[in-house]
């Protein structure tokens, strides 16, 4: 991969050119960034994700062509301590906002005006850890950037998914940045109930639960790490959607692995996020056979039942 070699030696030695750089890669990223959709932005504002670039080219005014190949290629522009008072974050990489004047002297003294197109984003890499943006540029008497009339984001294939996870896919994709805001404050007053109570009933010292807004959508996954005395759950953005007895089931069910007495009690709660993993994944949890038996001992005939027909239904 092409690095930073590519770069003029002059521009990166010189701080001034190497501002004035900076200044150019940083509005086409920051116009990338103002250009696409809610959950695009969100993939490409993560850290999660190493972003690569196809056609991201720049022209200086002497006519040398620089190539950015990957985010990686800008990290020791933007690195450098003299690049203060940032306020935009892309991929861990901090893009400076100076006033539009200043950056319209810098595209017409140091690098040749071109028109951009946003061709397409691919995203369906992100399992392996990056995404790819394409660009197309041509010489032009000012600095434009739009999308292309047929850009098209990328997506994985979620033919294999069950109907509701595909149906809870799409609602994300086509949440707008103030739907997403309503439904973070009501799940964050969700976690603040739950957090109440079940701080109240389990013998585990502290516990916090945060919403993993940047996992993959295809493959739904909790994650439960211990902190010290402090156990935190990650809790995957599909069950977002999920109402506070699920929610509920869900932590109880990640703490067995830390207090597993809690199941004899919280069993028919541990059932209800159960049958909603049931409905997401199509699969069973093997914890089914323990709830069971339990329902059983405690001829719990309403649960039984429920269980039975849920361990031969096929989603």
């Amino acid at each position: 991969m092409e690095k930073m070699a590519n770069l003029n030696k002059n521009a990166v030695e010189n701080k001034d050119n190497l501002i004035k750089f900076s200044k150019m890669t940083s509005k086409i990223l920051k116009d990338i960034i103002n250009i696409v959709d809610e959950y695009t932005k969100d993939i490409i504002l993560a850290e999660n994700y190493e972003i690569e670039f196809k056609g991201f080219s720049l022209t200086d005014a002497d006519g040398r062509l620089h190539r950015i190949l990957s985010i990686s290629d800008l990290d020791e522009l933007y690195s450098k301590e003299y690049l203060k008072n940032d306020q935009i974050t892309l991929n861990g990489i901090e893009l400076k906002t100076d006033d539009l004047d200043s950056e319209k002297d810098i595209l017409e003294t140091y690098f040749q005006n071109r028109s951009y197109k946003l061709k397409n984003i691919d995203l369906r890499n992100l399992e392996n850890g990056y995404i790819t943006i394409y660009l197309s540029s041509k010489k032009s008497k000012n600095y434009r950037f739009k999308k292309d009339d047929k850009y098209t984001v990328f997506h994985k294939d979620f033919s294999n998914i069950s109907a509701e996870h595909f149906e809870r896919v799409l609602r994300w994709k086509d949440l707008d940045s103030t739907q997403l805001d309503e439904l973070l404050k009501s799940f964050d007053v969700k976690c603040e109930e739950l957090l109440n109570n079940i701080s109240d009933t389990t013998a585990i010292g502290e516990l916090e639960l945060y919403l993993d807004l940047f996992n993959d959508l295809e493959h739904i996954k909790n994650e439960t790490v211990v902190e010290n005395n402090k156990v935190v759950i990650w809790i995957h953005p599909i069950y977002l959607f999920s109402e506070i007895n699920v929610l509920k089931g869900l932590i109880y069910y990640e703490l067995l692995e830390y207090d597993s007495s809690l199941i004899e009690s919280k069993y028919r709660i541990i059932f209800e996020y159960c049958k909603e993993y049931k409905l997401l994944i199509g699969k069973n949890l093997h914890v089914i056979g323990k709830l069971r038996k339990i329902a059983d001992d405690k001829n719990d005939l309403e649960t039984i039942e429920e269980i039975d027909k849920m361990l031969v239904e096929l989603i």
